[in-house]
């Protein structure tokens, strides 16, 4: 549904054959990706127990997992 908002709004239509990157990079909207990398993080450190190291090592176990990870 954002990917058509986006479109709509730029005035591009699927025939154009833009990419959906490209279009992304107009808005300054961030990647799928990295928004449910930044999701999982916000959902770790507020489910977090213990030092504030722990947390950060379980956030890099998830980065290492090619971002995702089996809670």
């Amino acid at each position: 549904m954002e990917t058509k908002m986006l479109r709509w709004t730029a005035g591009v239509t699927r025939l154009d054959r833009i990419h959906t990157d490209t279009i992304r990079q107009r808005f300054g909207v961030a990647p799928i990706a990295e928004k449910l990398l930044e999701a999982r993080f916000q959902w770790s450190l507020g489910s977090a127990q213990g030092t504030p190291e722990a947390t950060l090592a379980r956030y890099v176990a998830l980065e290492l997992k090619d971002g995702w990870c089996a809670p």
